[in-house]
């Protein structure tokens, strides 16, 4: 059975990215750092992928741009009293404060969901209830 592939499509890119994501497992623990897979755009003949290394805290925090943001907008900015890595309830599901995104004015807040881990977009006024 050959794995070539002769035309890239949503499937196929996702699966060669979950493999690019395992193999650079060993290199992201042989310097301590985070690398996660942030986005593709592809056409039916090439792909780009982009990736994202981000230090960890002593805390073990992934310092990724937009967790920085949050350390350095939240209180001052924002007037928001949690902390990155606190956790909120919302719509029953139970989401951990991951990052900021200054620049968006309606949904500033990002959240992972504890449960599929995805990240999701929130307004102030869900955080600061």
């Amino acid at each position: 059975m050959s794995n070539k592939i002769n035309s890239l499509d949503r499937d196929s890119v996702r699966q060669i990215n979950l493999e690019i994501k395992d193999a650079l497992k060993a290199v992201a623990e042989k310097y301590g750092v985070n690398i996660d897979i942030k986005g593709s755009r592809f056409s039916d003949s090439n792909c780009t992928t982009k990736l994202e290394i981000a230090t960890i805290a002593e805390s073990g925090q992934v310092l990724t741009k937009e967790a920085i943001d949050f350390n350095r907008y939240a209180l001052s900015q924002f007037r928001i009293t949690k902390k990155l890595g606190d956790t909120f309830t919302f719509k029953y599901e139970e989401y951990e404060i991951t990052g900021l995104a200054p620049r968006s004015t309606k949904y500033p807040v990002l959240a992972k969901n504890i449960k599929n881990g995805k990240t999701f977009k929130f307004p102030l006024h869900v955080i600061n209830q």
